[in-house]
C-alpha cells in the first residue's frame, strides 16, 4: 500500500533523509517527461499497430510505450519519475521517491531566493522551481484532485510555495 497520501509519513520520512525540520512534504510526478511520453504513445501505437492491428494492440503498445518513454527519459536526468517535494524553512528538497522511501536528493532550491511558478491545468497543478543563481530547474506535476489521496500532502506543499 503506498504511503503518497499520508502528510506525517512523507514528512517523517523527509525529515529523516534530510537531518532537518521539514514544514510540509509531498509527491510530485517529473513534468520534464512529458515530451518523451508523447513520443513513447506514438512509438508504443505504431508497434501495436504493425504486431496486432486493432484497436486493443495499439492501445497496449500506446500504454507501454509511453511508460516505458518516461521511465528511460528520468533515467537519463537520474531522477525517478515520482519526486517527494520537501519544504523546510530554508530551502525545497526535491528527492527520488521509489518504493514509498526517499532516495537522493536531486535538487536543492533556496526558498529566499528561488522563483516558483504554479500553474493550473484542471486538476493537475505543474509546479516550475528556478535558481537564478545557479541556473537549476525542474518542472514538477502535483494534484488537486480532491478524490486522489495525495492531493492533501500536495496541497500544503503548494501552499507554502505559493506563499514563500
Amino acid at each position: 500500500m503506498s504511503n503518497d497520501g499520508d502528510e506525517s509519513y512523507l514528512v517523517q520520512k523527509a525529515a529523516a533523509a534530510l537531518h532537518e525540520d521539514v514544514l510540509a512534504a509531498g509527491v510530485f510526478g517529473l513534468q520534464d517527461v512529458v515530451h518523451a511520453e508523447k513520443l513513447g504513445i506514438v512509438c508504443g501505437e505504431l508497434a501495436g499497430a504493425i504486431l496486432g492491428g486493432d484497436a486493443l494492440a495499439q492501445g497496449v503498445g500506446a500504454a507501454v510505450g509511453s511508460r516505458l518513454a518516461k521511465e528511460e527519459a528520468a533515467r537519463r536526468m537520474e531522477m525517478s519519475l515520482t519526486l517527494l517535494v520537501a519544504v523546510t524553512a530554508d530551502a525545497i528538497h526535491v528527492l527520488c521517491w521509489e518504493d514509498d522511501e526517499p532516495g537522493r536528493e536531486v535538487h536543492r532550491f533556496p526558498r529566499a531566493t528561488s522563483e516558483v511558478t504554479i500553474t493550473r491545468f484542471g486538476l493537475s497543478r505543474i509546479v516550475r522551481l528556478r535558481d537564478p543563481a545557479s541556473g537549476a530547474e525542474i518542472n514538477l506535476h502535483g494534484t488537486a484532485a480532491f478524490f486522489l489521496p495525495r492531493s492533501k500532502p500536495d496541497g500544503i506543499v503548494l501552499h507554502l510555495l505559493g506563499a514563500g
